[in-house]
């Protein structure tokens, strides 16, 4: 019967492919999905999406349906052994949603239910599962889609709602979600601080393009956002030299180093093998074990020699001319007087002197005409310093006021061109305070004197605690940009928050009071030299707790290296398998791999539930989807390092609660009722598997 479809869940894995066999038997399809694992891709641009959650489903969602297709569902055994509550909303609750939906509105339409295979359990060899193998589930899961099937046959009792349960088992090709396995994959806070280019954004800030540091301690761009609802836990793991907690969901991969023994004094370790840097799950960390982060590899020495004026200002040069101002100068009038900036300013030592200082002792003022730097009456010849560093770089001719009610000596420049060069440069207050781009490819010495002079401004050297050094600002981006230099240079700063917050009269006004943000570090490493390599930055977990979290999280997907830093410390984005191998990283297998499973291809499951729309014979009946073959995990490893070429091999885990050891099944009714039958051997779907996200990692974005 042709007819017009409903499809739940119609943008996913199965649901996408069900969606096409549908239209190419000339049914009209509608698709409800909220995209959590679902793509926009995966349907023709023509069929009809309703981007909502099941859960909210309505009469005019299931308004002349003939069959409603309910494939909507959180698909993950594993994650419904730690969040129960939420797999029931997601699968008991939403399917309760439809059929009661259904019930009220269009109790006509059939109703093709999306179960599991699993709801069998473990199938002891050499049994081979039917239909009427007894319910044995091991995860809540399983229970919900039990409870799915009850439901069915309850409102099939109950309301005369025709029904047909369809058993998939472990279905796999092409639109693999690698993407979104499910909310595990959207795993932090959207308050999470990235590394980024420049200094650090919030996860949820960042957009595709955007550059971010990862694990090999270079810049690659994020490809893809990810957003999704999460409610359930985070594990917090708090390290040493670093303030702020790590809040991550159980799975996500951590690097970190596996080390069990932990001495009271926490400066000396045994046994460490700073080689044995692995992805480790958060919630299979542990006090003492060791976190990373990468050293980063700027390009030191490939900084321009100059400044390019038209580079910041909106100005137009041709032939080294400024047209409509004075010739080869940009001129600013202010109270008769003309001020000029050159069109090329040189990154000499006299600019990072005054960059120095600015940064941490300067701002730009209310009418955005003039920059001033305040020193304290000590520093007198830093004063002469900079005036005269001023005076060779720009021309300009600073004005000293010396206060001595606040012991201060306050450097004026006035000059609108200059205030509004510092201010995109620099930024114009205290919080924005950062550094521009260049300054990272800046030559080693150049840093080392731009760190002594912003020292010099808002540091603290003690002398006698071997060159024990300090530097406070209110600006976070500041903070991690000069924790990165430091770090390409060497040396190992840590970084501690004092919460302030609140208001206050300063100079007689109204000022919001910041948070002061801080880094520490030794200039001749002694007691930090164990805890940095050539690669990476080693930091000890301290303590591990878990908190209760009802928000959005996000992941990136990022180009080539699949890896982000949040704070001081790196994060995998939960690659796929299929992925893994194409990158050349080995395969996650929980257990010993022995697990038998019986894997069908995506467009045979499809086909079932065309068949069973088309079949009234079958209405109110349960199938089994599966193919009759195990294979082991193993096994199926080693098929996908074969097909991607991978040479990378497998690393094994812990078992998994609730992992079903193994399942073959019989698809001899299906064969009988619905005239189903499997069609793809597994080496042919894996190889379409594989040439399908091939192509898909080839795309930037979606």
């Amino acid at each position: 019967m042709k007819g017009h479809v409903v499809v739940t869940g119609g943008a996913g894995f199965i649901g996408s492919h069900v969606v096409q066999q549908l239209l190419e038997k000339g049914h009209t399809v509608k698709v409800i999905d909220d995209l959590s694992a679902g793509r926009k891709s995966n349907l023709p641009p023509d069929v009809e999406l309703s981007v909502k959650d099941v859960r909210a489903i309505s009469s005019d969602d299931i308004a002349g349906a003939g069959v409603v297709i309910h494939c909507a569902a959180q698909v993950s055994t594993f994650k419904s052994v730690d969040y129960p509550e939420e797999d029931f909303s997601r699968n008991a609750e939403g399917t309760f949603r439809v059929l009661e939906t259904l019930r009220k509105h269009n109790p006509k339409a059939l109703f093709i239910y999306t179960s599991s295979r699993s709801v069998h359990g473990d199938i002891p060899a050499p049994h081979v599962a039917d239909e009427n193998w007894p319910y044995n589930p091991s995860t809540f899961y399983n229970v919900h889609k039990i409870y799915g099937e009850m439901l069915c046959k309850i409102y099939s009792q109950l309301y005369g709602i025709n029904y047909v349960i369809l058993r998939p088992s472990n279905v796999y090709g092409p639109r693999q979600p690698y993407w979104a396995g499910g909310w595990y994959n959207f795993c932090l806070p959207g308050s999470s601080p990235v590394v980024s280019n420049p200094g650090i954004k919030t996860i949820e800030s960042l957009k595709i393009g955007d550059l971010v540091l990862t694990h090999r301690g270079r810049y690659r761009p994020v490809t893809k956002v990810f957003k999704r609802r999460y409610v359930g836990e985070l594990i917090q793991i708090k390290t040493m030299y670093y303030w702020e907690p790590l809040s991550v969901t159980p799975e996500h991969p951590v690097l970190a180093i596996r080390c069990p023994k932990v001495f009271t004094d926490h400066w000396r370790r045994a046994s460490i093998d700073f080689s044995a840097a692995r992805w480790v799950m958060a919630k299979d960390l542990e006090d003492g074990d060791i976190l990373l982060y990468p050293r980063p590899k700027l390009p030191h020495g490939q900084a321009p020699t100059h400044i390019l004026l038209s580079d910041y200002m909106d100005i137009h040069v041709e032939a080294g001319k400024i047209y409509g101002y004075t010739r080869n100068q940009y001129v600013e009038r202010c109270k008769g007087k003309e001020y000029h900036i050159p069109l090329k300013i040189p990154l000499n030592d006299s600019f990072i002197r005054i960059a120095a200082l600015y940064l941490t002792e300067g701002c730009v003022g209310t009418n955005g005409k003039q920059i001033y730097i305040v020193l304290s009456e000590v520093e007198r010849n830093t004063a002469e310093q900079l005036c005269q560093d001023i005076k060779n770089v720009f021309g300009l001719e600073p004005r000293i006021e010396v206060r001595q009610q606040n012991h201060a000596v306050n450097i004026y420049v006035n000059s609108a061109p200059l205030a509004n060069l510092f201010t995109k440069l620099f930024g114009r207050k205290s919080s924005s305070k950062h550094l521009p781009d260049l300054f990272f490819s800046l030559p080693k010495d150049k840093l080392e004197m731009l760190i002594e002079w912003m020292v010099k401004g808002d540091g603290y050297i003690d002398l006698r605690n071997r060159s024990y050094i300090k530097y406070a600002s209110v600006s976070k981006t500041l903070i991690y940009q000069l924790r990165d230099i430091l770090l390409s240079l060497g040396l190992f700063p840590s970084i501690e928050c004092r919460k302030i917050g609140g208001k206050a009269v300063i100079a007689g006004r109204p000022a919001n009071l910041n948070d002061v943000y801080i880094l520490s570090w030794y200039n001749h490493p002694i007691r930090r030299r164990l805890w940095i390599s050539e690669e990476y930055v080693y930091l000890p977990i301290k303590w591990i707790r878990k908190s209760y979290y009802d928000g959005y999280v996000y992941n990136l997907e990022v180009e080539e290296d699949h890896s982000y830093v949040v704070g001081y410390h790196t994060l995998h984005n939960c690659a796929y398998w299929f992925q893994l191998a194409i990158e050349g990283k080995p395969l996650p297998i929980y257990g010993i791999g022995e697990q038998i499973r019986d894997y069908t291809y995506v467009v045979d499951t499809a086909k079932a539930y065309i068949l069973a729309i088309e079949n009234p014979d079958a209405w109110n009946q349960t199938f089994l989807l599966p193919t009759g073959i195990g294979t082991s995990l193993n096994q199926l490893a080693k098929k996908i390092l074969e097909i991607t070429g991978s040479k990378a091999g497998v690393e094994y885990y812990p078992p998994r609660k609730g992992d079903i050891q193994r399942f073959v099944g019989s698809y001899e009714k299906a064969s009988k009722v619905l005239g189903w039958r499997p069609e793809t051997m597994l080496d042919e779907g894996l190889r379409n598997e594989y040439e399908w996200i091939k192509r898909d990692l080839s795309k930037k974005g979606d």
